[in-house]
């Protein structure tokens, strides 16, 4: 799905995000170079001000120093931010928004977010201030909302305080990072940071019981340089174009979505009302959904006032003439898919090098996306767990049939969270075409009824705990890409109520499309 029924194009971003131009890890260069790999448009966020932040003592003491030091060092590297932003940008290629961060307690954060590439840093005493400010701000021309986000906190530990949000000022909330999903208090992406787990009256979900109206935003509030760090939170946007004033409308008329890490593409209307907009009460009308997936879809949920109204399932989907066999053995044509060699494993903490060549003899190349991981670290106090390397993993198309990709990793830092790098292909192949990489000088290669039968791996060296690679399995084009029609959605719109849906890969990506209210 190039493009959706109205002409739009889906564009992929992180709109918070941080590194050493206040506290956090690497520099501003490097992030802006690593976001130009794999996105459209981004921010990286200055952390500026803590109105309430409270008194250190033993415990806390070193948080509030950071803090302080971040602040006071943002203020002299604010103007070269601004002038990095405006040398990073390509029109019509990748867009840039300047943000700084504003710390509440009672409140919950805030990443204010400019529309052009100039700004002032604000310094509010409370989040109703900023909010004013903002305001003011649009209404003099120049444009900036506020962002909320890691949400799911308690109240009065910098999660969200529903009482004092603005819809106007805060279009967007974001749903998802690093810190976990906030959707609610259930689910597989816990909040398991340090400051704590979430808090019901916190998630998105109390606040859409609450009556505002918001669309979802998913960014890496990542701290080492890197936006778009895949696994930690991505932001899609249908817009009429990649430039700065058609992103921003689109931002702000909450035509987003929400991923995790892979690269998804949903999209949908609701009896004529895109994701997003507003409609009146009365029969729903056809529910019309596009989805495609950057691995095999699992289930889309359709949910009516946080409730799961309709399941569609991967089964449901499947063609007749597949689910008897033929689609997976089939060499009559041509399939366009996703081919996505991973790498890393080995022993934990130790550097692994990787020098990849992967391409495809008879086929074509559609789309390249990388998926590449920052370090796993927050606080300015830790050490990066690879200090520099992470932060220059490159990729580069080489030709219509190949790649050459270079990083570095460190094994998987527990049993349960991957520490892998990765290059997807978006690509089409002949039923005859060999797949292939040359990694750090050896070559393998396969056929693609071997990748559509399942994954095959391999080692740098033989022997036990050596780093390894994996392909994955070549999905079937039915798995990437549903389009579906519900012209039975059993339930009559009210006043008050709302629509969103939510999509489920079976690698544990999701995807969440913003609501549409009723009003």
């Amino acid at each position: 799905m190039s493009h959706n029924e109205t002409g739009e194009r889906a564009y992929f971003g992180d709109l918070h995000n941080h590194c050493n131009m206040s506290y956090a890890h690497g520099d501003l260069e490097d992030a802006l170079r690593n976001a130009q790999q794999r996105l459209d448009f981004c921010s990286v966020t200055g952390h500026a001000h803590w109105p309430d932040m409270p008194e250190g003592n033993e415990h806390t003491e070193h948080i509030v120093a950071f803090h302080k030091r971040g602040f006071e060092k943002l203020k002299g590297n604010w103007s070269h931010a601004l002038e990095a932003f405006a040398h990073a940008e390509q029109p019509g290629r990748f867009i840039t928004f300047p943000s700084f961060e504003v710390h509440s307690s009672e409140d919950g954060d805030r990443a204010i977010i400019y529309r052009d590439t100039t700004g002032e840093l604000l310094y509010p005493d409370n989040v109703r201030e900023l909010d004013r400010r903002l305001a003011a701000l649009t209404d003099e021309g120049k444009p900036a909302v506020g962002l909320p986000h890691h949400i799911g906190y308690h109240q009065g530990a910098r999660g969200i305080n529903w009482d004092t949000f603005d819809s106007q000022t805060s279009p967007l909330v974001e749903i998802y990072s690093m810190h976990g999903a906030a959707e609610s208090t259930e689910g597989p992406l816990p909040f398991l940071h340090s400051m704590g787990p979430a808090d019901w009256k916190s998630t998105m979900q109390y606040g859409l019981e609450q009556g505002h109206v918001f669309g979802f935003a998913a960014n890496t509030d990542h701290h080492s340089a890197h936006p778009g760090s895949y696994g930690h939170g991505m932001t899609g946007v249908w817009s009429a174009e990649l430039e700065r004033r058609a992103l921003w409308d689109a931002l702000t008329a909450r035509r987003t979505f929400a991923m995790t890490g892979d690269k998804m593409r949903l999209d949908y209307t609701l009896g004529g009302t895109p994701m997003g907009g507003m409609r009146s009460p009365g029969h729903p009308g056809r529910l019309s959904i596009r989805l495609d997936g950057g691995a095999p879809l699992d289930y889309l949920e359709v949910l009516h006032n946080n409730r799961v109204a309709r399941r569609i399932s991967a089964p449901e989907m499947r063609p007749a003439a597949d689910a008897e066999g033929a689609g997976e053995n089939s060499t009559e044509a041509y399939i366009r898919t996703k081919l996505y060699l991973e790498v890393g494993w080995g022993p934990r903490g130790k550097p692994a090098q990787w020098e990849v060549d992967l391409g495809v003899d008879g086929g074509e190349l559609v789309e390249v996306e990388p998926r590449f991981r920052g370090p796993e670290v927050l606080s300015p106090e830790q050490e990066a767990d690879a200090p520099g390397s992470a932060f220059y993993s490159w990729c580069r198309r080489v030709d219509e049939q190949r790649v050459h990709f270079e990083t570095t990793t460190y094994g998987n830092p527990t049993t349960s969270t991957p520490g892998t790098q990765g290059v997807c292909l978006d690509v089409v192949l002949s039923p005859d075409a060999r797949i292939w990489a040359v990694i750090n000088g050896v070559r393998t290669e396969t056929t693609v009824n071997r990748l559509r039968a399942g994954g095959k791996s391999g080692h740098l060296r033989h022997e036990i705990d050596s780093p390894a690679w994996l392909f994955h399995r070549l999905p079937e084009p039915w798995e990437l890409s549903w389009n579906l029609s519900i012209d039975d959605f059993p339930h009559e719109l009210r006043a008050g109520d709302w629509i969103y849906l939510r999509a489920r890969q079976k690698n544990n990506q999701w995807a969440w499309g913003s609501p549409v209210f009723v009003r």
